[in-house]
């Protein structure tokens, strides 16, 4: 792709993306037909392409669109990757944090105390 200008399967890319499909599996699908690569490889090649400027002369409101997307989903993924490095302290399960061993302890000697 030269300075200034989109290339072809770079317009594609962008086209494809205007596109909505009513049913999972089909854009994939269609990313295999158009341009003979694996959606995986596709998306990566798309990610860059959003962060040109060319694209962004090119469509605009598609590319910010495009962008806000990523970062949504960039958002959410580092939550739930944060979110699964908790431990439910609430949890019976001998892996939990030392706090939960602690809590399962003194309800163990509590129930001693009354049986």
């Amino acid at each position: 792709m030269s300075r200034g200008e989109l290339g072809e399967v770079e317009q594609r890319m962008l086209a494809l993306e205007k596109l909505h499909f009513k049913y999972a599996g089909a854009k994939e699908q269609e990313i295999r037909a158009r341009f003979d690569i694996s959606p995986t490889h596709y998306y990566q090649l798309l990610n860059v392409l959003i962060d040109t400027d060319d694209a962004l002369a090119w469509d605009p409101m598609l590319v910010r669109r495009l962008r806000r997307l990523r970062s949504t989903r960039r958002r959410v993924a580092t939550r739930r990757g944060s979110a699964a490095g908790r431990v439910d302290v609430r949890s019976n399960d001998s892996r939990t944090t030392d706090s939960g061993a602690a809590s399962r302890s003194a309800d163990a000697s509590s129930k001693e105390g009354h049986e």
